[in-house]
């Protein structure tokens, strides 16, 4: 792969209007895959909502940023199947609790019961191989968008565009055969870029 086709991202919302055309002029950015839970995309139309107009009811959000010109492409990469993996991980109690609170609506309630009770104690790491084990119809799905030549220059992200983001980017590299160490170095170079952002990162993540 030439370079300048594939590039990782952390969530483009945040984009000011030169960010958006400086992906389109000068990197001639074409397809964005979006791998954003529901979740996200909610939690940042309510942001949306909040920064646009402080008055306005949450009920009727903001649609996804989507910049003007560029295919996108929203494939939930930890979708329904990482989901009951990371369920039937929990106590018999907790998944009561957590179908419940579903079931009312209490969403992000029941998601902060998994990241505690499952997330938070698998790491990284172990999210990382169920990421693999259990997401492999999204993988398919990102696979198809990558295999096609049209949709280049791509750019991929999620939130941070450090894990999820991450997980496929060093799978994509390690198909084409780069070396382990220079994955390895592309992988690490989200930690000094996201430093700065080590405080949100963490509100987000106990949010």
């Amino acid at each position: 792969m030439r370079e300048g086709r594939l590039y990782r991202s952390a969530r483009l919302d945040d984009a000011t209007e030169s960010d958006q055309k400086r992906l389109v002029e000068a990197y001639h950015i074409k397809t964005v895959i979006d791998l954003r839970t529901k979740s996200e995309h909610i939690k940042q139309a309510k942001e949306r909502k909040r920064f646009t107009d402080p008055t306005a009811s949450t009920t009727s959000l903001i649609p996804a940023l989507q910049i003007p010109g560029l295919q996108y492409q929203l494939i939930n990469l930890n979708g329904g199947g990482f989901e009951k993996a990371l369920l039937y991980k929990l106590s018999l109690l907790s998944i009561i609790k957590v179908i419940f609170l579903i079931l009312f609506g209490f969403r992000m309630q029941a998601i902060n019961i998994i990241g505690r009770e499952v997330m938070q104690p698998r790491g990284l790491t172990g999210l990382g191989h169920d990421s693999i084990d259990y997401c492999g119809e999204e993988l398919r799905q990102v696979f198809d968008v990558l295999a096609e030549p049209t949709n280049y220059p791509i750019l991929v992200h999620c939130t941070q565009g450090k894990d999820r983001t991450g997980l496929l980017i060093a799978l994509v590299l390690f198909l084409l055969h780069v070396p382990i160490k220079a994955i390895e170095y592309d992988y690490l170079l989200s930690e000094s870029e996201l430093k700065s952002m080590e405080d949100i990162r963490l509100r987000e993540l106990q949010e």
